[in-house]
């Protein structure tokens, strides 16, 4: 069996269980993500209006894929729900960092969370232009360019903690234990 079938076959038996455990957990998994963010001390209002404007450029995705005569699958539209979902993790991810490391950086996942709004908002309105024009324009991936933002700072924080590990403490030279 290939990796793709093997793939497909086991997101068709997660479909199942995955609108299972939403049915069944689906306001404690929400209320969870929306402790967490207030924990974070993450604005929820910009994460409120992320939530709508994903919800908005998956129909107008959707209605991209008509456009452009692609064939839309349940795995597609799935892997798609999860990659935006993700997207939500990516503030959290570096608020918790900061919190970890002792800072109070408020500031970065609200920048992080408003890039991603943008993103939505120029995903939105390049799905309309295709809609309209049938005719796609050059990607130009955001999220990606946000990610790999983020990384490179969090390399110059590990770089700028190993710099203090490395450097040697002065020892003093003690000539007291002589014999």
């Amino acid at each position: 069996m290939s990796v793709y079938k093997l793939i497909i076959s086991t997101m068709k038996k997660m479909e199942h269980s995955f609108y299972e455990l939403l049915s069944k957990y689906g306001n404690e998994i929400k209320g969870v993500i929306y402790g967490a963010f207030l924990f974070l001390n993450i604005n929820t209002e910009v994460v409120n209006i992320l939530l709508i404007l994903m919800l908005i450029d998956t129909f107008f995705g959707i209605g991209k894929s008509f456009r452009l005569k692609v064939k839309i699958t349940m795995a597609r539209l799935l892997e798609g729900i999860m990659s935006k979902t993700m997207c939500l993790f990516i503030p959290m991810v570096v608020a918790l960092a900061a919190k970890g490391l002792g800072y109070d950086m408020k500031a970065l996942p609200d920048a992080i969370l408003k890039v991603l709004v943008v993103a939505e908002a120029i995903s939105i309105i390049t799905s309309f232009y295709v809609m309209r024009t049938g005719k796609e324009p050059k990607d130009v991936d955001i999220v990606t360019m946000l990610l790999n933002s983020i990384r490179k700072g969090l390399m110059s924080i590990v770089h700028a903690f190993l710099k203090k590990v490395e450097e040697p403490l002065p020892v003093e030279n003690n000539n007291d234990n002589k014999i």
